[in-house]
């Protein structure tokens, strides 16, 4: 543990000195004000806003080429084939 002694708590001498201070009745500077925050973005009426902006512009487009897909296939997905049951096994006891 030698090594820690070339380490130095900052912090508390700090606040030892700025509780000394107080107790003689000095005067203490406060920290700076921190600057205002961003303002916060409401992602959901952002959300709401750009579908509305959607929507609208495609009810003035209105001749299908947003929906035109040419070439579209659908293809329906293959069903798996059915999965058999477990084959029961018996157990013999060991008495």
């Amino acid at each position: 543990m030698d090594h820690i002694q070339g380490f130095r708590d900052h912090y508390q001498d700090a606040l030892q000195e700025l509780i000394a201070a107080k107790a003689e009745g000095m005067k203490l500077e406060g920290a700076e004000p921190s600057p205002a925050a961003a303002p916060v973005v409401d992602l959901m009426a952002a959300l709401k806003e750009s579908m509305e902006q959607a929507r609208h512009a495609r009810r003035q487009v209105d001749d299908g080429s947003v929906h035109d897909m040419a070439g579209h296939v659908e293809r329906k997905a293959a069903k798996a084939p059915a999965k058999k049951p477990a084959k029961k096994t018996s157990r013999k006891s060991s008495v």
